[in-house]
């Protein structure tokens, strides 16, 4: 707190505080996210009315400080895309010379997409989440770098297939899994803009509907198309459910409705994705965000509501209907 106070105080007419309406003396509220793949640790500072005008963000845990200057280029990238339209924080500040490196960024307003809320209105939400991928992605498609398919897509795949004290679901699934992603790297798909954590807490309604999106920490520059809305279609299929996890992503994805399938398919088809590839999409997306889990520490099991779990269920699901071969609209689960 001490540290942030400091430097809003030294650098108070360089960062036009006072255009932001910041008081000069603002109270903070400290947040310690309580996610284990969180790095950061996020001072929320406050205006005259009480509510967020600032964001502050210090690196969690020691040796954690290039996390700060990895979401500072994130952020700059988004917005770079997407222009000014008040979806993203906006960086106000990054100093990484400080003891202790701050990014300070524009605090976002509204409520908080949690279960309930998708729950209450899961198209209209998923409506708004597709709408924003769909800009993100259109404005960041390009082909990747070689280097990039193999960091993102091949290498974590490999690792997983071999790395020892994984359990033989993961281990298995990785293995089927490399053929795909392999397909992948071949087929010249446009890469995109991916945000990698889209779902609760990370996204917000305010008061007019808008859509605000948080914590770009684990975004890649360019990633596989379809991650995001596939990540999101997830949640919200578990969210907007009282089934068990397995259960609601399944019928999500490829039941009779298969609502989340056709989201995905149509989002994917909007940047000229072949449907055939739309399956393997899907699979190796999955196989990512179990793959980041299993380094942070955790172990993902189908059942679980986290985003491990549901994605667990997923990947072994878009195996075993045809991944390879198949579009997310094929009708495989009665």
């Amino acid at each position: 707190m001490n540290v942030v106070a400091t430097y809003l105080r030294e650098h108070r007419a360089a960062l036009a505080l006072d255009a932001l309406g910041l008081p000069e003396d603002p109270p903070f509220v400290l947040i310690t996210p309580r996610f284990a793949l969180s790095a950061h640790v996020v001072i929320l500072i406050l205006g005259a009315d009480g509510a967020p005008v600032l964001a502050a963000k210090l690196p969690r845990r020691p040796g954690d400080d290039g996390a700060l200057a990895v979401e500072a280029s994130n952020l700059r990238a988004v917005a770079a895309a997407l222009g000014d339209d008040g979806s993203t924080p906006g960086v106000v500040a990054f100093d990484e010379d400080l003891h202790h490196p701050l990014l300070l960024q524009r605090a976002l307003r509204g409520t908080p997409a949690s279960t309930a809320v998708v729950h209450a209105d899961r198209a209209g939400v998923v409506a708004k989440v597709t709408a924003w991928c769909d800009r993100l992605a259109a404005a960041t498609a390009a082909p990747p770098a070689p280097e990039t398919v193999a960091r993102v897509l091949v290498r974590p795949l490999c690792e997983l297939a071999a790395r020892p004290g994984v359990d033989g679901l993961v281990s298995d699934l990785a293995r089927r899994t490399l053929p795909l992603a392999e397909r992948v790297a071949a087929a010249g798909v446009p890469w995109v803009f991916e945000h990698g954590d889209l779902g609760h807490p990370n996204l917000l309604l305010d008061d007019d509907g808008r859509l605000g999106v948080l914590d770009f920490e684990r975004a890649e520059h360019a990633g596989p198309p379809g991650h995001d809305v596939a990540f999101f279609c997830a949640y919200a299929a578990v969210a907007a459910s009282r089934r068990p996890p397995e259960q609601a992503v399944a019928e999500a994805f490829h039941g009779r409705q298969a609502w989340a399938g056709e989201v995905v398919a149509g989002h994917l088809a909007r940047l000229g994705v072949d449907p055939g590839l739309h399956g393997a999409l899907v699979a190796v997306g999955c196989a990512r965000v179990v793959a980041g889990a299993l380094a942070a520490g955790l172990t993902p099991r189908i059942g679980d509501r986290d985003a491990a779990g549901r994605h667990l269920a997923l990947w072994d699901l878009a195996l075993a209907t045809g991944a390879a071969g198949h579009t997310l609209t094929d009708r495989a689960v009665a």
